[in-house]
């Protein structure tokens, strides 16, 4: 069972669509696409294969994400938020392309 260590990090803008309506005080919605903010997140992980074709795998994640710039409606308010998260992930799983064309040609893998 031959296994990997590896390791994730990412970083990139989001784009959220508010999709808000507030029929209470009249407003008119801005649910349009933006940059209100970034992601940062960093991690890793082990993987091993079994079976030829089967794999399990175990990561964690741990991120930040900054948004300053939430549009709320179509009149200019808006609103900010920041946070934290954690991501633990565990998988089993098949890797298919070799799947499938071992079931075409069961010669080649």
């Amino acid at each position: 069972m031959p296994a990997r260590a590896f390791s994730l990090v990412g970083l990139g803008f989001v784009m959220p669509k508010s999709n808000i309506t507030m029929t209470m005080i009249e407003q008119t919605r801005n649910d349009q696409f933006h940059i209100a903010g970034y992601s940062a997140a960093v991690g890793g992980g082990v993987e091993a294969d079994f079976l030829k074709r089967y794999f399990v795998r175990g990561a964690y994640k741990f991120g930040y994400v900054n948004l300053p710039d939430v549009k709320t409606s179509a009149r200019g308010d808006k609103a900010s938020q920041s946070f934290t998260y954690n991501e633990l992930l565990m998988l089993i799983g098949v890797r298919f392309l070799k799947f499938l064309i071992s079931l075409v040609n069961p010669f080649i893998f």
